[in-house]
């Protein structure tokens, strides 16, 4: 495989990640360059040869089949990563700027998908809200990007009690009760820690046997990633096994009563009439989400949002990173990320000691943006007044 790209910015960024990926795979293997992928990036095009050939020297795994198009992915996904100068993550939107560039480019990746825009400012949305970013003079400059759970949709409800239908099935011995109520609300207060929905039904069964005070919320909330690693290995929990028998329980409750299931569920007021507005308006808008595609898309859609399925990147298309504010420290402190806005909404699963740490201003460019700042933002006037011809 050989790769190439014009930008010298992106270029080194791109160069790392396939070396790497390269790296792993290039004892014992023989590839025979053939199609090309091309992705946008400023004036050029960057060049990835990808291979229709793959001819082993030594036994590999069966999966060996796939390398190229994990080096690609990878060195494509470095590329546009290096080019894109910035991101937000959280809740709110990201804001992208090029002084150096006459023409920008924001781009997404993900595993197995990338995507591309010409001319435009990035901002990414998770549970992040926009406060002082610059603002754009055309709306179809700007990329937006949101999170679902705890941005656009309130899915709390619905996720406790799918998790507490799949404990039901999978430890039956357990007294989980005849009704999810009693779960619901324990299960918002801990929401903020949750990155996979699999993971609420192991907080199903903690609260189960451990009862619901004030001191095992707070211990979750401070110490969750250790705990759910533990109970991991005591119970011998398989991660994969657990999402897909997730999935499988929404599947079976949705076919039983799809009404039900839906009324589970709430958009946030105002937000889906916003971001409607926003691609009227010719702005490039992105969910992200760490949901199964398919409940993503079906709750999109029962909220009036008439959404793009090529625009949603959800669970099954390669490996995210969950946008709490941890996250977004992270984002802030990658120099290749330093033109991105972080934002954090003032709505949705963070708690206040999240906000507090936002609004003090300690944390350098990411801001917290309220419900009437997620309808000015990236634009600096209301996305709703906005006049389309």
């Amino acid at each position: 495989l050989k790769f190439s790209c014009p930008n010298p910015r992106s270029r080194r960024t791109g160069e790392r990640h396939f070396g790497r990926t390269m790296a792993a795979f290039a004892t014992g293997a023989a590839v025979a360059p053939a199609a090309r992928l091309a992705c946008p990036n400023g004036a050029a095009r960057c060049r990835i040869e990808a291979a229709t050939a793959y001819q082993p020297r030594a036994p590999l795994p069966s999966a060996a089949g796939a390398v190229a198009v994990a080096a690609v992915a990878a060195a494509a996904v470095g590329c546009l990563m290096g080019s894109l100068a910035g991101a937000t993550r959280h809740t709110a939107t990201g804001h992208r700027r090029r002084s150096r560039h006459t023409a920008s480019r924001a781009a997404a990746a993900v595993t197995g998908a990338l995507w591309a825009a010409p001319s435009r400012q990035l901002h990414f949305a998770a549970r992040c809200a926009h406060g002082g970013a610059e603002v754009a003079a055309d709306p179809s400059s700007l990329v937006l990007c949101f999170d679902f759970d705890g941005v656009i949709g309130d899915s709390v409800d619905e996720s406790s009690e799918a998790a507490w239908r799949h404990a039901k099935e999978r430890w039956p011995e357990l007294d989980l009760g005849s009704f999810a109520e009693p779960f619901l609300a324990p299960m918002r207060k801990v929401r903020p820690v949750v990155e996979t929905g699999w993971e609420n039904t192991v907080l199903i069964r903690i609260l189960a046997e451990s009862g619901t005070e004030d001191s095992l919320i707070n211990s979750i909330l401070s110490s969750w990633e250790e705990m759910r690693n533990m109970r991991v290995q005591e119970w011998g929990l398989d991660p994969r096994e657990m999402i897909r028998e997730y999935g499988e329980v929404r599947d079976r409750w949705i076919a039983a009563d799809q009404v039900g299931w839906l009324g589970r569920n709430r958009a946030y007021d105002g937000v889906t009439d916003v971001m409607q507005a926003m691609m009227r308006g010719g702005a490039e808008v992105f969910v992200i989400t760490t949901k199964q595609k398919r409940f993503c898309a079906a709750l999109l859609k029962d909220f009036g949002l008439h959404f793009p399925e090529e625009k949603l990147f959800a669970l099954e298309d390669g490996p995210k990173t969950e946008d709490k504010l941890g996250t977004l420290k992270k984002v802030s402190a990658l120099p290749d990320l330093s033109e991105i806005k972080l934002h954090l909404v003032d709505w949705g699963y963070n708690t206040e000691g999240d906000r507090s740490s936002v609004r003090s201003g300690s944390l350098g460019d990411i801001s917290l943006i309220t419900k009437a700042d997620f309808q000015l933002l990236g634009l600096g006037r209301s996305w709703l007044d906005l006049n389309v011809a």
